[in-house]
């Protein structure tokens, strides 16, 4: 077959490509090195992956053959439309493209974490020498010396281990053992003749593997500090980039191989290699790895079929999953090594909020308190002496900008920062100081709030008419119609190929839709709690969200409750600090099960009461003015 050649274009260049056969324009890009934006997992329905085809001949899903004409662009969904004969020319808008310069936010700011009991340690050993009078067996040696001098009452063994005893006992009898908890028990990893011990440390994992991001953490064993941290790309999001679209994408078992094969040999791999480059070390020094997230991504990695998790009654196959070994999930480390997972609550709260609990310390305070992660899916929990409540909603990826006209992830030229002037222009800050190409969560935060301030938004969430003719921002969406838009920036001042940037109508009901789902299961939680917000003494934000956002501004638009702002404590990536203590102390796997089972789960589409606190969060800040005294104030 003659191979079809051409250019894809995008920000950094122009890539000559090469293809075997026809393919979709997502797969040809993809091979080429580029993941576009794939929200709906290739259904055309979320215009992520939205290029520009400037040559070629092509053919539309239904089949239908075009070719673009010199001079006369086309623009089309690549996840639906497939290149058939060069020579072909693609151009991938910056904004329908996923890249490295995208924010992965690594590092957390919790209490100081004090317990360090490691769940891997090492220890030097005297064996007596081989008699016919004790006939007790090396290793019955080594688990009575590790009894009696340092109380770890070693119950197995890894056959791997048990097969270098002979090698290492026979020639040395001073040794270095290795041991891992695992499963509830000590188990022997490793035996080494005892001069490994002095001169070579060892090395655990923490890992957080998001929907989108994934950041994983190397840990010295000995001392417990991080050492270094790298992170990247879920790279399943060339498949699917949200929760829903991926659990479709894994109801059959070549799609769950796909995503499995994705995370661990796309995405985990990669940066366990990038992290052993940077720091000199073998990637068999790695003894253990500790990940969580939420409960989707861990049954993908462990190959779990997730569907039911998608359907009603929403159930998990399991909620705490035993410990594996690396060579079991294909895992570049020690092959031995235990994988953990954080266990999670239910089906859609997660192993990452139960860390975002549990590094919050929020179950160690007598006050009242509330924990919101926001990422796709809002996971809140809130707790008093008497009981912990958890519930999840479908906050939708609204806040990552997606499914927002203009709205992107925040990447280089996404405009994060935006005040509204008293005369009704725009003043805006990007990311990396880049021409605008979209609007990242917090913008559009910084948007309806300053909007709602300025009076150019109406609490009802529509634009003001009687600023029509008057703000040239405001204008009829395609210069006719009944919708109103806002230009933020128009094509002069943004990327080129870009156009105006914009915030319609829509896109505001899209986002007033997500935080007023937020909201509404904030006030469920508290009234099964028989608690109003004044008692609750902290706020815990988690996550890259409450990185970012300006905290007045959330409050103004009605996304977070009306109390002082310095109630408010940031942790964020709570979900990786789980990690990391579930990796340097043992005790904190009770306190992760302790979590697991103590939570009431609230199921908010059976809350009476949840159908109208959405509808009263359905206006800019809430249609109960009493709830926000201090917006009221302005």
């Amino acid at each position: 077959m003659t191979k079809i050649t051409g250019e894809i274009e995008y920000r950094h260049g122009k890539i000559s490509a090469e293809l075997g056969e026809p393919m979709l324009i997502l797969d040809a890009v993809r091979i080429h090195g580029l993941v576009l934006n794939n929200s709906c997992g290739g259904k055309g329905s979320c215009g992520g992956c939205a290029v520009n085809l400037l040559a070629g001949t092509y053919t539309q899903a239904d089949g239908r053959e075009f070719t673009v004409e010199a001079d006369q662009p086309v623009r089309v969904f690549a996840c639906k439309t497939r290149i058939v004969r060069g020579p072909f020319r693609i151009s991938v808008p910056r904004r329908s493209l996923v890249e490295t310069g995208e924010r992965v936010v690594a590092d957390f700011v919790t209490k100081e974490y004090t317990g360090f009991d490691p769940t891997v340690r090492r220890f030097q050993l005297t064996l007596p020498m081989a008699s016919l009078e004790d006939t007790r067996s090396d290793f019955e040696h080594i688990a009575e010396i590790l009894r009696d001098k340092h109380q770890i009452e070693l119950i197995g063994s890894s056959l791997s281990a048990i097969r270098q005893l002979p090698r290492v006992t026979r020639s040395h009898r001073k040794i270095t053992v290795t041991v891992a908890w695992m499963n509830q028990r000590w188990e022997l990893l490793m035996a080494e003749p005892d001069s490994h011990f002095a001169i070579e440390p060892y090395f655990g994992l923490a890992v957080d593997i998001g929907t989108t991001t994934v950041a994983m953490s190397l840990v010295d064993m000995i001392s417990g500090k991080i050492v270094d941290t790298a992170t990247c790309y879920n790279q399943q999001i060339q498949k699917a980039d949200d929760v829903a679209s991926r659990i479709i994408h894994a109801s059959t078992s070549e799609g769950i191989e796909q995503l499995r094969a994705l995370i661990v040999h796309q995405t985990l791999n990669p940066l366990i290699q990038t992290l052993c480059r940077q720091q000199h070390i073998e990637p068999a020094k790695i003894l253990r790895m500790v990940v969580s997230s939420n409960t989707v991504m861990w049954n993908l990695l462990l190959g779990i079929d997730p569907t039911s998790i998608g359907a009603v009654p929403f159930e998990p196959t399991c909620r705490n999953p035993q410990s594996y070994r690396a060579r079991e999930l294909e895992i570049g480390i020690f092959p031995d090594a235990p994988i953990d997972v954080v266990p999670s609550i239910s089906a859609y709260v997660g192993g990452d909020i139960v860390s975002d609990i549990e590094a919050s310390h929020m179950t160690q305070t007598s006050e009242p308190s509330l924990l919101i992660d926001i990422g796709t899916n809002g996971e809140i929990a809130i707790r008093d002496e008497t009981k912990m409540l958890v519930t999840a909603c479908a906050a939708g990826p609204a806040f990552e900008g997606l499914r927002i006209s203009h709205g992107m992830r925040a990447s280089i030229g996404a405009i994060e920062r935006i005040t509204i002037t008293d005369q009704g222009q725009c003043e805006y800050k990007t990311i990396g100081k880049a021409k605008p190409v979209g609007i990242c969560g917090s913008g559009l935060i910084d948007f309806l709030a300053e909007g709602f301030r300025k009076e150019l938004i109406a609490p009802s969430g529509r634009f003001n008419k009687d600023l029509l003719g008057k703000n040239q921002r405001i204008r009829l969406m395609n210069g006719t119609g009944q919708t109103l838009e806002y230009v933020i920036a128009d094509r002069s001042e943004t990327e080129e190929s870009t156009g105006d940037i914009t915030v319609t109508e829509k896109d505001i009901e899209t986002l007033v839709q997500a935080k007023g789902a937020i909201f509404a299961a904030i006030r469920i939680l508290l009234k099964r709690l028989e608690r109003s917000i004044n008692d609750i003494g902290k706020i815990y934000l988690a996550g890259g969200f409450a990185k970012y956002i300006d905290i007045h501004n959330a409050i103004t638009l009605g996304l977070l409750p009306d109390i002082e702002v310095d109630r408010y404590v940031i942790i964020g990536n709570g979900s990786l600090a789980g990690a990391h203590i579930g990796l340097i102390d043992r005790r904190a796997w009770n306190a992760f099960e302790k979590i697991v089972d103590s939570p009431q789960v609230v199921e908010l589409n059976l809350d009476p009461d949840f159908q109208d606190e959405f509808t009263f969060a359905m206006f800019l800040p809430n249609y109960q003015k009493e709830l926000f005294p201090s917006i009221a104030k302005q």
